[in-house]
C-alpha cells in the first residue's frame, strides 16, 4: 500500500460548507413521541417501550424508555440536534425519521410476526408522509441483508469470496431501492436515508468480517485473516454530507472503521517500522492533514479519537486533546456536548466506583505467574476454578463480560469460582469498568511484569484467554475457545465440578 498520496486526491470527499448547516445544528430541540400501542394487553410482560437513539457525541447508544398505561398508551421526550433515524424497541421493533422539534403520534399492533407489526403501524404529525414510506420500505426491502446469511458466509468463505458475494447482494440491493424510489418518489430525506444506507451497509459488513469471523470459527483475536490491503475498499469511502447525517449508525460504524482500521493501521505500520514514532501522533497527523478542517468527517475523526481516550479511562490524554481541539478543530455542538457530559461522568465513576456485593477486588504482590496460580488455586480449594484472562482495553474481552455475568448467575449453586486476572491495564481503569460491568466473581489487577509473566507461561498471543482448572488443581483445558457464552463452556465446567 501507499500511503503518502494525500486522500484528498484518492477519496471523493466534499468539503462541507460550515455556515448556516452548521448554525440550523447547534441547539437541540426536543423530539416528542406518543403513541399507543393497540394490543397492549395480549403481552402483559411487557410493561416498557424503548426508542434507541445512536449519539455521534459519544459513540453510544443512548436508550429513552417510558411506562406503557394500561390502555396501551406511552409518551417519550428526548432531545437532538440533526435529523436522523430511532429505533423502536417492544420486543421486535422498527426505524423511524425524526428531526428535531418533531411531534409524532405513532399506532401499532404488536404483532409477532414482524412484517404484520409494519403494516399496522399508523403515524401523524411531523414526518408522518416520510414514516409512512419508511415503515413500507422497511417491509419491502430491509431483510436483504440478513444477520442468518452474514453469519453463514462469514464462517464459509475468506476475504476474497466474502466480498464478491456481497458485491452481487448489494447491486441487486441498489437496483431494488432505485425501483422503490422510481414507484413511490418518497421526499429527499428518505431517498437520501436509502442510498446511505445500502452504501452503508457494504461497508460495514467488510469492515467487521475480520472480526466475526475471528469470533465465529474460535480463532485468537489477534490472528491476521487478511492482507495490508484489505481495507483499500474504503478509498471510495462514501462522502460525507448531512444528509449521511439522517443515518447515524452508519456514521457512527463508518467513522470508527475509517478512523481505526484505514488510518490506525498505517499508524500501526509506521510506528513498528520507526520506534521512535509515537501510533498516536501519526495517526492524528493523518486526520488532520489528510481529511481537512473544514469536513464532518474531520470532526467526526476527532471525536472517535477523544471517545477512544474516554473508553480506555485515560482521561489525562483526553484532556490533552480536549484542550487543544474543541472551540478550534472541534465546533459542533452536537458532538461536543455530549462528548464533555461523557468525560464529567467518567471522572465522577473514577473518583467513587460502584461494585456489586460480591466483587473481590485483589492486587497481586511481586510474584512468579506459578506463584500467582499457586495463590487462586488455594484461596478456591477444592473448587472447579473458570478464569478468565482480559483486559479494560480489549473489546472483544469487555463483549464476553455479560456472558460470563449470566454463566455465574446460571451456575451459582456449583461450586465453581470465577476468576478474572486484568492484565497491561492501568488501575484507573480497572475498578470503573468492574464498576460500570456490575461483574461478582474474583478479580486481580497484575502488574506489566506479571502480565509478561502470564502471556509467556501459557502461550497465550490474544485475549480474552480462558483456563479451566479441576477441583484437584489440574488444568483441563485453556484457550479463547472456552467463552463464557458457549454451551460447551458450561457443560464442561458441570463435568469438571460433577469429577466426571
Amino acid at each position: 500500500m501507499c500511503f503518502a498520496q494525500p486522500l484528498s486526491l484518492i477519496f471523493c470527499i466534499a468539503v462541507v460548507s460550515l455556515s448556516a448547516q452548521i448554525d440550523r445544528i447547534q441547539i437541540p430541540q426536543p423530539v416528542v413521541i406518543t403513541g399507543k400501542v393497540l394490543d397492549h394487553k395480549r403481552f402483559p410482560d411487557r410493561s416498557t417501550l424503548s426508542f434507541i437513539v445512536d449519539d455521534l457525541g459519544t459513540m453510544e447508544k443512548l436508550e429513552y424508555t417510558t411506562g406503557i398505561e394500561e390502555d396501551g398508551s406511552f409518551a417519550v421526550r428526548f432531545d437532538r440536534y440533526h435529523p436522523q433515524d430511532i429505533y423502536l424497541s417492544y420486543g421486535r421493533g422498527f426505524w423511524l425519521l425524526v428531526q428535531p422539534g418533531d411531534s409524532i403520534h405513532l399506532e401499532f399492533e404488536a404483532k409477532r410476526l414482524r412484517m404484520k407489526r409494519l403494516r399496522s403501524a399508523r403515524i401523524a404529525g411531523d414526518q408522518a408522509a416520510v414514516n409512512t414510506l419508511f415503515l413500507k420500505y422497511q417491509q419491502k426491502y430491509s431483510r436483504l441483508l440478513s444477520n442468518w446469511k452474514n453469519t453463514k458466509w462469514t464462517r464459509r468463505y475468506d476475504a476474497e469470496n466474502y466480498r464478491a458475494k456481497w458485491e452481487q447482494r448489494i447491486r441487486l440491493r441498489r437496483k431494488k431501492d432505485e425501483n422503490f424510489i422510481r414507484k413511490f418518489q418518497p421526499p429527499a430525506m428518505l431517498q437520501d436515508w436509502i442510498r446511505n444506507n445500502t452504501q452503508a451497509d457494504y461497508y460495514r459488513l467488510l469492515l467487521f468480517y475480520p472480526g466475526l469471523r475471528k469470533t465465529l470459527r474460535d480463532l485468537p483475536v489477534d490472528t491476521n485473516l487478511v492482507g495490508d490491503d484489505y481495507y483499500d475498499f474504503l478509498s471510495s469511502f462514501p462522502v460525507y454530507n448531512w444528509s449521511s447525517l439522517e443515518n447515524i449508525p452508519t456514521s457512527r460504524h463508518l467513522t470508527i472503521g475509517y478512523v481505526w482500521r484505514y488510518f490506525g493501521l498505517q499508524a500501526q505500520q509506521e510506528a513498528a517500522a520507526n520506534p521512535r514514532l509515537d501510533r498516536d501522533s501519526i495517526l492524528l497527523e493523518k486526520i488532520s492533514v489528510q481529511l481537512g478542517s473544514d469536513t464532518i468527517l474531520h470532526q467526526l475523526a476527532l471525536t472517535s479519537f477523544l471517545n477512544y481516550c474516554l473508553s480506555n479511562y485515560d482521561l489525562s490524554k483526553y484532556h490533552r486533546y480536549a484542550r487543544q481541539w474543541i472551540g478550534e478543530e472541534l465546533t459542533f455542538s452536537f458532538l461536543v456536548d455530549p462528548l464533555q457530559a461523557r468525560a464529567r461522568a467518567l471522572e465522577k465513576q473514577i473518583d467513587h466506583p460502584q461494585l456489586t456485593t460480591n466483587t473481590i477486588l485483589e492486587k497481586f504482590a511481586e510474584g512468579r505467574d506459578d506463584q500467582l496460580l499457586a495463590q487462586i488455586l488455594e484461596r478456591n480449594r477444592g473448587k472447579t476454578v473458570y478464569i478468565d484472562v482480559w483486559a479494560t482495553w480489549c473489546g472483544p474481552c469487555l463483549v464476553e463480560m455479560p456472558q460470563s455475568k449470566a454463566l455465574h448467575t446460571e451456575l451459582a449453586e456449583e461450586d465453581i469460582a470465577f476468576v478474572f486476572l486484568c492484565i497491561e491495564s492501568p488501575e484507573q481503569a480497572w475498578q470503573p469498568t468492574l464498576a460500570r460491568l456490575q461483574l461478582p466473581g474474583q478479580h486481580y489487577l497484575l502488574t506489566k511484569e506479571q502480565s509478561n509473566s502470564l502471556r509467556h507461561a501459557f502461550g497465550i498471543v490474544g485475549i480474552p484467554f480462558y483456563i479451566l482448572v479441576d477441583r484437584d488443581g489440574n488444568i483441563l483445558e485453556q484457550g479463547s475457545h472456552l467463552r463464557p457464552g458457549r454451551k460447551e463452556t458450561r457443560e464442561k465446567l458441570i463435568r469438571a465440578t460433577s469429577g466426571k
